[in-house]
């Protein structure tokens, strides 16, 4: 995945290598030879009918015991073949469900500070719950438990002891393995053991981030260890599925029920006991019923053997359909019956080897749904799953049969589309993709709005290898995102230098913060209509970068919000602002705010531990958001607005009428005030009709009793203007630059400073 955008996580994720060290014994032929014996079997029984028609009574009645013999060991064996299967699956299966969790920057970020709440939330009590994992622990770096959950409860460390012995030689292998592993995430160790007499599949996958936002350190890496009891109601349940019934664990030196149990065997201990259950026994039942026949009759004993060999026909065609139904299960997405990433891949794979040999083009079209965890967190996982369903269906109708649809997982989806005359070809799919998208979903009795970002990658333009064709598109998709969402973005060869910049300015922009090396805040005020009057002043971030000088603030903070340092960078801003405009008795300090703030829940309690610190009064700041946001995402950050509004902040929209204002979302937020955009200030001296919308917009305000700032003024003229409208607050280099500390305080000491009051609105 490109840098900053977190790897999919779905239960058909692909199964680590390691999970194939573990081997359930078995004699049976394996699958292909299944198919030949159920045939062998009819035939004979076929045979026997006509034989039974000429031999006597005695030769028909011992035949029908031969036959109800080779019935039961049939159904016997194919019993022990589902069952053994079914036991294979769980340990794959409890593979798959850890890599939902170890492969995720959060998880190495959380587990390293030791945030027990989160870790229990997603990666301890979770995993029972959700998973149904008997016993979840996490190690850190010197295979120490920082995280206990036993039977879904988070337990003191000391019962970890209970399975070190098999856990910390599975721990110590890994381990070995992880400082040369090109793929750490793919690593893992897995084995059988018995936990407190209960026979368990153990398996221990590390901890490793998805992105390369965060350092993966072998020598500290935390381990995630997930144990699943075998036996008991999980066993049970597991042979009624499968139509076997009485299924159990009978430790070593117990007689077992059936002549070939299933061993349970472990790499460090060897056999643990066995798997059994109570055979089926069909054969007996077919004697019992034809008992009475084949005393009456021959005939009638004719015709019970051919109502058998029926029978078994019908058996052996269920068995055919389950195995093509498992089939399918193995290589198409349960939730939209797409394929999943194991076919798409053996399909990409086909399409390069043509494409390879000269034979057209393709494009992968890497499609991520734009607000599916605003739909998830709204209206709930339900919805949220339907709505999966219901853009599987529209991606499916609007392409060709010789295309494929596939889920990766989670919200994203890829399209390979085929037979590629251009660029062009690609941008019309990826128009219908769009189009298709954003039509509103009906999920329950709501209406709901999703829309999509695409990135798309053109073989063999881009490459001819999977992997880089993947990489590529993916990000070409985090090019679409970051530049506005809801369109698609075609790869270029500048996005991968765009990708290394954005990696530079990352790690240069932590080492900053960590010194404050560089980092600065000015100050640009704004005034009465005086043009005198010092009302506030908004900071503004600047970094004196010698390589990154060409990137304008806004530009580095988006990069900052893309790579997760969004809070951290958003507290040092508002603590260096505040401890200033606190020394120069600034009346209104004002400071932007980014989407990613608000989708922390902690941002609120960090503002108010900030304001704390520096003495810094709560009515005299103002936080300005993004119009943009506003429209986005304004029913998922109405709760925190009014949080913050609350503890006495003011809350302002930036760049009114750049975009797609909502007049109801001003009142239903409660906005306090409105900054009107620049390009309309400087579009007024020449267009009549931008005056008319910025009095339009002075009209709304006074309406919904806000105030206004008029930003970017830069002429007389634009001054006298918003005079002659009334504007309250004016901003611009006509007045002032933004200034350093020290100019500010000189500013305010030779000008008549604006109280708090004077700017204050309703609360």
């Amino acid at each position: 995945m490109a840098d900053g955008i977190r790897p999919p996580k779905d239960e058909n994720s692909a199964r680590g290598e390691s999970v194939r060290d573990i081997r359930w014994e078995t004699a049976l032929a394996p699958t292909k030879s299944a198919g030949a014996s159920d045939a062998e079997i009819s035939r004979q029984l076929s045979v026997g009918t006509l034989i039974l028609a000429c031999l006597a009574v005695v030769p028909s009645v011992l035949l029908c015991f031969w036959a109800a013999h080779a019935f039961d060991a049939f159904a016997e064996s194919h019993d022990r073949t589902l069952l053994s299967r079914a036991l294979d699956e769980v340990m794959e299966d409890l593979v798959g469900e850890q890599e939902g969790v170890t492969i995720w920057d959060d998880a190495v970020v959380q587990t390293r500070a030791r945030n027990q709440a989160w870790m229990d939330d997603n990666i301890g009590i979770w995993m029972h719950d959700f998973y149904g994992h008997d016993q979840v622990f996490v190690l850190d770096g010197d295979d120490r438990p920082v995280l206990s959950v036993v039977s879904g409860a988070n337990r003191e460390s000391g019962t970890f002891e209970a399975v070190a012995d098999l856990v910390l030689p599975l721990a110590e292998a890994l381990r070995e393995e992880l400082p040369n592993a090109e793929a750490p995430g793919e690593l893992g160790t897995q084995d059988l053991g018995l936990v407190s007499g209960h026979p368990a599949a153990i398996s221990v996958k590390p901890i490793v981030p998805s992105t390369e936002a965060v350092a993966l350190a072998p020598d500290d890496t935390y381990l995630h260890v997930s144990i699943l009891f075998l036996d008991g109601p999980r066993l049970q349940s597991l042979g009624e599925d499968l139509l076997v019934t009485g299924a159990r664990f009978v430790p070593l030196g117990a007689p077992g029920a059936v002549r070939n149990p299933i061993p349970l065997v472990s790499k460090a201990f060897g056999v643990l006991g066995h798997v059994t259950w109570t055979p089926s026994a069909p054969g007996q039942g077919v004697i019992r019923a034809i008992a009475p026949g084949i005393a009456i009759s021959i005939l009638a004993l004719m015709a019970l053997i051919v109502w058998l060999v029926r029978r078994l026909q019908r058996a052996l065609t269920q068995i055919r359909e389950n195995k093509a139904e498992v089939q399918h299960l193995a290589f198409h997405d349960v939730l939209t019956g797409l394929p999943n990433r194991a076919l798409f891949d053996d399909r990409l794979d086909q399409a390069l080897a043509l494409v390879r040999r000269g034979e057209g083009h393709i494009a992968l079209h890497y499609i991520d749904l734009d607000r599916f965890k605003y739909v998830n967190d709204t209206f709930g996982h339900t919805a949220g799953d339907e709505l999966i369903r219901d853009v599987g269906r529209r991606l499916t109708g609007i392409t060709r049969e010789s295309d494929t649809v596939a889920r990766l997982g989670g919200d994203e989806f890829v399209i390979l589309q085929t037979g590629v005359r251009g660029v062009g070809s690609a941008k019309r799919l990826a128009t219908r993709i769009l189009e298709k998208l954003r039509q509103p979903y009906r999920l329950g009795g709501d209406m709901v709005f999703a829309g999509a970002s695409v990135g798309i990658a053109i073989s063999p333009d881009c490459s001819t290898d999977r992997s880089e064709l993947m990489r590529k598109a993916d990000i070409a998709l985090y090019q679409a995102k970051s530049g506005g969402k809801d369109r698609f973005c075609v790869f270029e060869d500048s996005f991968d230098e765009m990708v290394r910049l954005r990696r530079s300015v990352e790690t240069d922009l932590r080492s900053a913060l960590d010194t404050g090396e560089g980092l600065s805040i000015v100050y640009q005020p704004f005034y009465a209509p005086d043009g005198k009057t010092v009302c506030g002043a908004e900071a503004l971030f600047r970094w004196d970068h010698p390589r990154h000088k060409t990137l304008s603030p806004g530009d580095l903070i988006s990069i900052a919000d893309e790579r997760g340092l969004a809070s951290e960078l958003g507290c040092w801003i508002l603590r260096q602002a505040t401890r200033a405009a606190q020394r120069v008795d600034l009346p209104l300090l004002s400071v932007n705010v980014s989407a990613p703030h608000f989708q922390d829940r902690a941002f609120p309690d960090h503002i108010t531990d900030i304001l704390a610190e520096t003495g810094f009064p709560p009515d005299r700041l103002q936080l300005e958001i993004k119009e943009r946001l506003l429209r986005e995402e304004a029913d998922a950050i109405a709760p925190m607005v009014e949080g913050l509004r609350s503890k006495g902040i003011r809350l302002a929209l930036d760049e009114f009428g750049s975009g797609y204002s909502s007049f109801r979302y001003l009142h239903h937020l409660r906005i306090d005030g409105i900054k009107i955009d620049r390009t309309f200030i400087q579009a007024m001296e020449d267009d009549s009709s931008t005056a008319t919308m910025v009095r339009v917009m002075l009209d709304l305000a006074r309406a919904f009793e806000i105030s206004v700032v008029a930003g970017g003024i830069e002429t007389e003229s634009q001054w006298e203007a918003l005079r002659r409208l009334g504007t309250p607050y004016l901003q611009g280099f006509l007045f002032s630059r933004p200034l350093c500390e020290d100019q500010l305080s000189e500013l305010l000491t030779g000008c008549e400073k604006a109280t708090a009051r004077r700017v204050a609105t309703r609360r």
